[in-house]
Parts: C-alpha cells; sequence; structure tokens
C-alpha cells in the first residue's frame, strides 16, 4: 500500500526521508518482554528518519538526546516499537506496556496520513546488532487504502458524458488502534466512529473509456471498518448526444454489494489496498422491425360485366 505523510506518498519499502517516527524503549532488565512493563528507556522519543531501508544505520536517524546501550546486557535487556509519522492526526496513549492509538482521518485526502505500526523488536543488545547499534524497524500500514476511479462504456462520438459528482457517503472517520504482544505482536481496531461524507469528485468531469488517472487527489487513507448498508457512493452524471436535450441520473451504490473477485468487499481491512472503478454504461436505444400479416383472403362476389 502507499500512503501519505504530510502530503508525501510512502513508497515501496522505504520511510519518507525528513518525517519523524516516534520510539517506545523498554528495557526488560533480565526478564522476558511483558506488558506491564513502562517504556521509560525511550518514553516516546522523536526520531528524524534520514532515508535508506535495507541495514540499519546511525546516519539513518538522528534524536536527542542520544541514548546509549547497557553493558550489562544479560540484565539489561531492551525491547523497542514505534509508530509513523509525528501527526495531530495520530494521539498516542502509551504509559504501560505498547498503549493504544486515537487515530482521525480527514476528508481532504491532502490531508491523510499513512499510520505505520513497527513490530516490537524484544530482547535487544548490542551484541544483537552485529555490533552497529542500530535496531531495524519493521513498519505496518494500519489504514486502508482506497481509491475511487470513474469512466464510461460510451464510444460514440456523438454522445458526451460528464460525471458531475460522485460523493461516499458514511464511512466512519475515526477509531482507537491497540497493539498487542502474547507470544506475536499484532494491532487491533475497536471503537470507530464520527461518519463523514467525503466529496471525491465534485467538478465537472467529461468521462472517457479510460478510467480517471490514480492521483493522490482521489487517494484515501482510510480507518479500517465494517461497511453497512448506509456506506453508499452516490453518483451524478449527464449525458448529452449531440443538440437532444441532455440527461441527468443519480444512482447511489453500497460499497458492501461490490464483488471483487467472488466475495463482496464488506469492510476495509489495515493494509488493504481497494481500487473502485464506477462505469457509467449508457444503454442505447435499439429498434426491431416486423410487419403483420395481411388478413386472411376473402373472396370477392364474381361480376360478369
Amino acid at each position: 500500500m502507499t500512503g501519505r505523510a504530510d502530503a508525501t506518498f510512502v513508497n515501496g519499502n522505504d520511510l519518507v526521508s525528513g518525517q519523524k517516527f516516534v520510539v517506545y524503549g523498554y528495557n526488560q532488565k533480565a526478564a522476558d518482554f511483558s506488558t506491564t512493563l513502562n517504556p521509560t528507556f525511550m518514553p516516546g522519543v522523536e526520531v528524524t528518519y534520514n532515508g535508506g531501508n535495507t541495514t540499519a544505520t546511525a546516519s539513518q536517524s538522528t534524536y536527542s538526546p542520544t541514548r546509549y546501550w547497557p553493558k550489562d546486557e544479560a540484565n539489561n535487556k531492551l525491547a523497542f516499537y514505534a509508530y509513523y509519522p509525528k501527526s495531530d492526526y495520530i494521539v498516542p496513549t502509551v504509559t504501560t506496556g505498547l498503549g493504544s492509538y486515537a487515530v482521525t482521518v480527514d476528508t481532504d485526502p491532502s490531508k491523510n496520513v499513512d499510520f505505520l505500526v513497527a513490530d516490537l523488536v524484544k530482547d535487544q543488545a548490542y551484541s544483537k546488532t552485529n555490533n552497529t547499534g542500530a535496531v531495524m524497524l519493521n513498519f505496518r500500514h494500519q489504514l486502508a487504502k482506497v481509491q475511487f476511479l470513474v469512466n464510461t462504456n460510451v464510444t460514440d462520438t456523438d454522445t458526451k458524458v460528464t460525471l458531475n459528482s460522485l460523493t461516499v457517503k458514511q464511512v466512519k472517520t475515526s477509531g482507537t488502534l491497540t497493539p498487542a504482544y502474547g507470544t506475536d505482536f499484532s494491532t487491533a481496531w475497536s471503537g470507530q466512529a464520527a461518519p463523514k461524507d467525503f466529496s471525491v469528485y465534485s467538478s465537472d468531469m467529461l468521462l472517457s473509456t479510460t478510467a480517471v488517472i490514480k492521483d493522490t487527489a482521489h487517494t484515501y487513507l482510510m480507518v479500517p471498518q465494517t461497511l453497512g448498508d448506509d456506506v453508499v457512493a452516490t453518483v451524478v452524471y449527464t449525458y448529452q448526444t449531440g443538440t437532444d436535450e441532455a440527461v441527468t441520473n443519480t444512482v447511489d451504490v453500497k460499497l458492501n454489494e461490490i464483488v471483487s473477485g467472488v466475495a463482496a468487499i464488506t469492510s476495509w481491512e489495515k493494509n488493504n489496498y481497494i481500487v473502485y472503478t464506477f462505469t457509467i454504461g449508457l444503454q442505447p436505444i435499439k429498434f426491431a422491425a416486423k410487419v403483420a400479416d395481411w388478413e386472411t383472403e376473402i373472396d370477392g362476389n364474381k361480376v360478369v360485366l
């Protein structure tokens, strides 16, 4: 999935250089990692990322003040995890254990942020970093990337099809992400709320058989959620042939009834990348013809002239 942080996309496996992520560090002492620990070793330290992803090096990130590896490794095992990016749309509460995150998405896609959380890295020591001191953080997307494209099946050059608007209604825009650790690290969403309408297209756009480009202006990073019957795409379009009177139609499409492969898309899950393509399909008026047969022959009077 491709995402956005401060209007900059995260492409492939590399974070955006110059952006900040936030690190939580725990001192396990000699014990196994436990969610009863507090991140007092690094209590939400902002780290500026400087690019690169194949090997963690000191030059790839900067923060202050610098923390250092304990010498007594057996009695000072460390654990780390992090989230990205530092943003007003993400509010962490991490005081004990892995905490939770209150997240809000904006109906304006230019303000969307790509919320990532790194897997917990536990039982760390300097000697376990190949004596580089660098901890590799593996981030995972926690939102769903959703795009809405529009085209038409009309190839007749005399007919113009114009998209007037596309609005996706009753999308939940907030929720809480809670990381957990048992035998493995995981994250889960809850409390999705605050449904709003997303105005995806609001100005007239002449359509063709080629779908509207998948540009950043029409790419949304959504809170994962179940799609109820009230989550609909309302499409308003106008078509006109020659100088004939223009006709405007409004169509509501339930998103939970759209099928991908063999199953309907009934939810948006974290790390999903879903592309909806709405094709304005006009049905041409056609004519068939047949002629009623002559009635049964009627003999007329024989007339002698």
